[in-house]
C-alpha cells in the first residue's frame, strides 16, 4: 500500500548521497517483500534514473547494495514478457555506470532465458555493444576478473543471433568498429596496450559481425594493421598472447574476402 512512498524515499536519499540510510529501505523493506511488489515498472524506472544520477564516487556502493540485490530478485521467478523491454533498459543503465562491479549484475539479468523480444531491440542492442566497448579504457590484466562478464555478455548475444539473424543488423557496424580499433593493439589515449579483457571482447565481437556485409576495404584495413605491427616490431611474436590471438581471429573472420583478394 505504501510502495510509492518507499520508492520516493529511496530515490531522494540516494540523490542526496545518503546511501546508507536508503539501504535500510532496501534491506528491510524492498528485498524481503519483493514478491509482493505489484508496480514493478515504477521500481525499475526509479533505479534506471538513479543509475544515471548517483554520484560517481558512490557508484560502487550503490551497485553492491542496491543494484546487486535487485538483479538477484529479478532472476528468482519468471516475469511476464511485458516487463522485458524495461528489464533491458535497466541492463543498459547498469552498464553505463561504467564500473567493474556492474558487469555481473548486467549479465545476470540479460541471461534470463526465453524472455527478451530480440527482434524488437535493435537500438537497445546497438547501445549494449557500445556500452561494453567503453570498458576498453579500464586497465586490468588480471586473469580472473569481473571484466570477463563483458565477453560473456557479447557471447550471449551471439548465441541469440543464431536463432535471430536480424540481431546482426544492430550489432554489425558497432562490432566492426570496435574490432578495427582494438586491432591496433595500442590504446591511442594511453599509449599502452589494451588490457586482456579488451582482446577477449574483441574475439567475441568477431561473432557479431555480419560476414555478408564485410567489404574488401575492411579486409585491406586489417591487413594494413597487421603489416604495420610486423614493420614496427622485428622480434618474433608469441601468437599465444591475447593480443595476437585476437588479431588472428579478426583476420580469420574475413577469410572469404581474404580469399577473394
Amino acid at each position: 500500500m505504501n510502495a510509492n512512498q518507499v520508492y520516493a524515499a529511496i530515490e531522494k536519499l540516494v540523490l542526496d548521497d545518503k546511501l546508507k540510510e536508503a539501504e535500510h529501505f532496501m534491506r528491510d523493506v524492498i528485498v524481503p517483500h519483493f514478491a509482493s511488489i505489484t508496480n514493478l515498472n515504477e521500481l525499475i524506472s526509479i533505479f534506471i534514473r538513479l543509475c544515471s544520477s548517483v554520484r560517481h564516487e558512490s557508484r560502487i556502493y550503490f551497485c553492491k547494495e542496491f543494484i546487486s540485490p535487485i538483479s538477484y530478485e529479478l532472476t528468482k521467478k519468471k516475469f511476464h514478457k511485458k516487463f522485458a523491454e524495461i528489464f533491458f533498459d535497466f541492463i543498459l543503465a547498469i552498464l553505463d555506470l561504467h564500473i567493474i562491479e556492474a558487469l555481473t549484475c548486467a549479465y545476470r539479468i540479460l541471461n534470463i532465458n526465453e524472455f527478451y523480444p530480440w527482434k524488437q531491440l535493435d537500438k537497445q542492442l546497438t547501445h549494449l555493444i557500445q556500452s561494453c566497448s567503453t570498458y576498453d579504457q579500464i586497465i586490468n590484466d588480471s586473469t580472473f576478473s569481473e571484466l570477463g562478464n563483458l565477453s560473456q555478455i557479447l557471447r550471449l548475444i551471439q548465441q541469440r543471433a543464431k536463432a535471430n539473424i536480424t540481431i546482426f543488423h544492430a550489432t554489425h557496424e558497432v562490432a566492426l568498429q570496435a574490432i578495427l580499433k582494438w586491432s591496433n593493439i595500442v590504446n591511442k589515449d594511453t599509449g599502452k596496450s589494451y588490457s586482456r579483457h579488451v582482446f577477449e571482447m574483441g574475439e567475441a565481437m568477431t561473432e557479431l559481425v555480419d560476414q555478408q556485409k564485410i567489404t574488401t576495404d575492411t579486409c585491406i584495413r586489417l591487413i594494413e594493421i597487421l603489416q604495420k605491427r610486423i614493420d614496427d616490431n622485428d622480434e618474433p611474436r608469441d601468437f599465444n598472447q591475447p593480443d595476437d590471438r585476437f588479431l588472428m581471429v579478426s583476420l580469420i573472420v574475413n577469410r572469404k574476402k581474404l580469399f577473394i583478394l
